[in-house]
């Protein structure tokens, strides 16, 4: 299954738990079968986020923190 099939997949399976839907099944990219409830959402949030970086090619994201003081 190709990652934009399961990235499609995904956000269907979002928008049908964020229209009320009790729980939402599909299979992962490791290939197991994923049940997300209501209070899961930020989790399948985080899922698509990350199919969506890997179908663009991209990598995971990294932050990177500066501090600086004035003067020094």
């Amino acid at each position: 299954m190709s990652l934009a099939l399961k990235l499609a997949e995904a956000e269907a399976a979002y928008h049908a738990l964020m229209t009320g839907q009790a729980a939402v099944s599909f299979t992962d990219q490791n290939g197991e079968r994923v049940e997300y409830r209501g209070a899961d959402a930020p989790r399948l949030a985080a899922y698509i986020q990350a199919l969506a970086g890997a179908v663009a090619g991209q990598a995971r994201t990294h932050t990177a923190r500066f501090s600086t003081s004035k003067g020094l």
